[in-house]
């Protein structure tokens, strides 16, 4: 099994790369997962939830083929997420993400291709901006943005999926995952 760190980095290109997370964690020859496993999935789980919480309140302005979020007060902007409406299709290209950092004039700070229903944007060096702006540069017949989400750097959240706790049982089958 790898490591919390690495797999996180895989789920992050993975489903932020609008594609899916295979984790393939074989069960043993009695339909169980090793309690190694089992741990580090549910760190796993716990960090993926971190992620999620991070999210950052903001007021959003759509103009044409721009979508500006601005801030109540300067943030430390540490990943970008972006989702097309997938029921009216795959329409963004290219898109350029700009911020107004410490109090400076606007500048780049990633540019992606093919959003899809999930592009998670992870910023080499995270960046405190007042207003964050995406800037739709190549789309095919308009674009629908369903969402635009940046992240915040560090907030704590303590979460264990069920699955991942050996006496709590799978959602689905009712039945417990591992055997005391």
């Amino acid at each position: 099994m790898r490591s919390v760190d690495e797999l996180f980095s895989i789920w992050k290109g993975s489903v932020g790369g609008n594609a899916t997370f295979l984790l393939n964690v074989p069960p043993n020859r009695d339909g169980l997962l090793a309690d190694a496993d089992v741990e580090v999935l549910a760190r796993l789980g716990e960090k993926i939830a971190d992620f999620r919480s991070r999210r950052i309140t903001a007021s959003r302005e759509d103009e044409g083929d721009v979508i500006t979020l601005r801030f109540d007060a300067p943030r430390a902007v540490g990943a970008i997420v972006l989702e097309e409406d997938i029921a009216q299709g795959q329409r963004i290209d290219e898109a350029v993400v700009t911020a107004c950092v410490d109090g400076g004039g606007e500048q780049e700070i990633a540019r992606v291709h093919c959003v899809g229903y999930r592009r998670i944007v992870t910023l080499e060096k995270p960046v405190t901006a007042t207003q964050v702006r995406v800037t739709v540069t190549k789309s095919r017949q308009g674009f629908y943005l369903a969402e635009f989400r940046y992240r915040g750097l560090r907030l704590s959240a303590a979460y264990s999926p069920p699955c991942a706790r050996r006496s709590a049982p799978c959602p689905r089958s009712g039945r417990a995952r591992r055997r005391a």
